[in-house]
């Protein structure tokens, strides 16, 4: 599979591994960000998405245990890129700690992960609903076991 991006920034890198069996794919900042404690922070990564080889995946944008660990998140993690989107990739940063942190230019601050997409899918209305033996138990209910 080919993702091909477009430079926006001069600065702007393409995503990396940091091990061959990795999952994501590490965004870095092209430019010192500080995100002011209880602020969210826009981050134009200076790529814009060109063209994806396979129709049939997406990219999702994710956060990084390291950042989370300091109180950064993504707040609309995990954020889906479609396929077909073209314009540059942003990614929102929310810090929900007490103080400012800083990234610097050239550190990781986020990942991307391609995701399959399963296609042709058709919903439909019932009033039966099968059994399981979790049946409605919602969240904890595995801790209750």
């Amino acid at each position: 599979m080919i993702i091909r991006f477009k430079k926006l920034h001069p600065e702007a890198q393409l995503p990396v591994a940091a091990y061959e069996r990795a999952s994501g794919f590490d965004l870095i900042a092209n430019e010192d960000i500080v995100i002011q404690a209880g602020q969210i922070y826009s981050v134009n990564t200076g790529l814009q998405l060109a063209d994806v080889s396979d129709p049939d995946v997406e990219i999702q944008i994710r956060p990084r245990s390291s950042l989370a660990k300091n109180w950064i998140l993504i707040p609309n993690s995990p954020a889906t890129i479609d396929n077909d989107y073209r314009g540059e990739i942003i990614v929102l940063l929310l810090n929900i700690g007490k103080s400012a942190y800083r990234i610097n230019s050239g550190s990781k601050y986020a990942q991307l992960v391609i995701s399959r997409v399963v296609r042709g899918v058709e919903f439909q209305l019932t009033e039966e609903v099968s059994g399981t033996q979790r049946g409605a138990k919602g969240f904890g209910s595995s801790n209750d076991r």
